[in-house]
């Protein structure tokens, strides 16, 4: 039985593929509108590979296919956009005295129109009840 070498341990398979995932998501965040072989070119991955995550990602519905681009050869280029409706992040600044918390969806727009704010003594049911506030 051979003993493993000791130096970076091993990473399991579902934490790489979350960390693949969330790249890909990056990028395509970042980008306002990006193809599968661009992808593939910016995350220098196979286009199979991205094929794989994006297809999964679009079945989850995290990403959405848009327009596409007709070059002169070839086949069409389609565009992928995150969805709006997937899912929401949430950052919170905590500054001097007060706490700022914001809820954007997917494509980074803020998911009630407002920036609450927290101030010490708020009870924090109350500052993470306020993200979800009209």
């Amino acid at each position: 039985m051979k003993k493993r070498k000791k130096g970076k341990p091993v990473r399991k398979k579902k934490a790489v593929i979350a960390d693949v995932e969330g790249m890909l998501i990056k990028h395509v965040r970042a980008s306002g509108g990006i193809s599968r072989i661009e992808l593939s070119k910016a995350m220098n991955l196979s286009a199979s590979t991205i094929g794989i995550y994006v297809e999964r990602l679009l079945h989850e519905g995290i990403l959405r296919e848009g327009r596409k681009d007709f070059p002169a050869r070839g086949r069409p280029r389609t565009f992928l956009h995150p969805n709006p409706r997937a899912g929401y992040f949430i950052g919170v600044d905590f500054h001097g005295e007060e706490i700022l918390t914001v809820s954007v969806d997917a494509i980074s727009r803020l998911s009630a129109g407002h920036a609450p704010r927290c101030i010490p003594g708020t009870p924090r049911p109350t500052c993470c009840a306020n993200l979800n506030r009209p």
